[in-house]
């Protein structure tokens, strides 16, 4: 972390977890969150869909994609899984 410019993080927990460790790095921590705004984005009920779930992201162990197919399974639901990695 000395030698970085910015420490970028997702959560203002992580923040708060780095800052726990040291004052030092606290005003080198950007977040940026990685989720979606629904209040921005969100369906619009007046078009149809054919796709129920839509995963974009890497495919290993880490990102637990074995739980998303038993859920897809278990909920009948149609989905498309982008992505590369180890489970493709």
């Amino acid at each position: 972390y000395l030698i970085t410019k910015n420490i970028i993080v997702t959560t203002d927990a992580i923040f708060e977890n780095i800052k726990k460790r040291s004052d030092t790095f606290k005003d080198k921590v950007i977040v940026i969150p990685n989720y979606v705004d629904t209040e921005h984005y969100f369906p619009n009920p007046d078009i149809p869909k054919d796709i129920d779930v839509i995963y974009i992201g890497r495919l290993t162990h880490q990102k637990n994609i074995t739980n998303l197919l038993e859920a897809i399974v278990r909920l009948g639901v149609k989905a498309i899984i982008i992505g590369d990695g180890e489970l493709k």
